[in-house]
C-alpha cells in the first residue's frame, strides 16, 4: 500500500501491490467479519497475513460510512486485544501522557475516534482526567467504551462531518490510533473540526503512524495549518516500534499542538 490513487477508491488502496489483488477484494468485500475470515482462510498462503491485519484491511475496506459504523461493531469486543496485539495499545499510553503533561485535570476533554474508550481509560485511571467525553462512529465500539465507566457523554459522529458543539466548547480534543486513514476521513478535513471545537490556547493531542502521514500529506497539512494561524506545534514524540504481526512497520508518533 505506497500510492493512493488520484480519485479516491478505498479497495484499490488496499489492495494496490498486493497479488492477485481481485481476489484480496473478494475477501474483504464480506458483509461480516466471520466471512471475511473464513474467505480468507482459502487464500492465505497467497497473502500471508496475520488475522489481527486482515481484520484491519477489512474494516478499511468499509464501503461508507454506515458499512464502516457496522463493522467497527461487529469487532467491537475484540477491538482492544487487536490494537494490543499489533503493539499499539503502548502509542495510547504515551499519548494519553502528553495529555497529562499539557492539560489541567480539570478540562473538558473530547476523546475523538474513542472506539472502546482506551484513551479514556488511560486518562481516567492513569492520570485522573474526570471530564471526558467520547465520539465515535460506531455504536457498537461506544457501548463497549461505556462499559468503562470513564466518559460523561456520547457522541455517534464521524470525524470529516461537522459536529454539534459550538465553537471553542473544549479545553483539550483527541485523536488515537486512527490517522491516517484515507478510507476514512480526507487529509483536507481531518483537523477542521477538532480545532473549531478546541478553544483558543487550548490542544489538539493525536497519533499519526509516520510513514503512512508522509505519503497521504499529512506532514505537510500540519505545516499548512501552523502556517495559516489556526495552530502551533508545542511537541511531538519519538516513533514507537509496533506493528507486531503487520506486513509493513508500524511507527506511530504522538503530536501536541495549540490551538491559536
Amino acid at each position: 500500500m505506497t500510492t493512493v490513487p488520484t480519485q479516491f477508491d478505498a479497495m484499490a488502496w488496499i489492495t494496490n501491490g498486493e497479488p492477485e489483488p481481485e481476489k484480496l477484494s473478494q475477501v474483504l468485500e464480506a458483509a461480516t467479519c466471520e466471512e471475511m475470515l473464513a474467505r480468507y482462510k482459502e487464500v492465505e498462503a497467497i497473502y500471508n497475513k496475520s488475522e489481527y491485519e486482515i481484520i484491519c484491511l477489512w474494516l478499511l475496506a468499509a464501503k461508507d460510512t454506515a458499512d464502516r459504523g457496522a463493522r467497527y461493531g461487529q469487532i467491537a469486543h475484540l477491538y482492544e486485544t487487536i490494537t494490543d496485539g499489533i503493539g499499539m495499545m503502548d502509542g495510547v499510553a504515551l499519548a494519553a501522557s502528553y495529555v497529562a503533561k499539557y492539560v489541567a485535570k480539570d478540562a473538558r476533554i473530547l476523546d475523538v475516534a474513542a472506539g472502546t474508550g482506551s484513551m479514556g481509560k488511560f486518562l481516567f485511571n492513569e492520570h485522573g482526567y474526570r471530564n471526558l467525553e467520547a465520539l465515535d462512529i460506531s455504536p457498537g465500539m461506544l457501548e463497549e467504551a461505556r462499559k468503562k465507566n470513564v466518559y460523561t457523554a456520547f457522541y455517534q459522529k464521524a470525524l470529516g462531518e461537522p459536529w454539534d458543539f459550538a465553537d471553542g466548547e473544549f479545553d483539550a480534543t483527541t485523536c488515537i490510533n486512527m490517522l491516517p486513514d484515507p478510507t476514512a476521513v480526507s487529509v483536507d478535513v481531518a483537523f477542521n473540526e477538532p480545532i473549531r471545537v478546541t478553544k483558543p490556547g487550548g490542544y489538539v493531542i493525536f497519533t499519526l503512524i509516520v510513514t503512512g502521514a508522509e505519503k497521504l500529506g499529512y506532514l505537510d497539512k500540519l505545516a499548512e495549518l501552523e502556517a495559516a494561524g489556526q495552530w502551533k506545534s508545542v511537541d511531538v514524540s519519538e516513533a514507537l516500534d509496533a506493528g507486531a504481526g503487520w506486513s509493513e512497520p508500524l511507527t506511530p508518533r504522538t503530536y501536541v499542538y495549540q490551538v491559536l
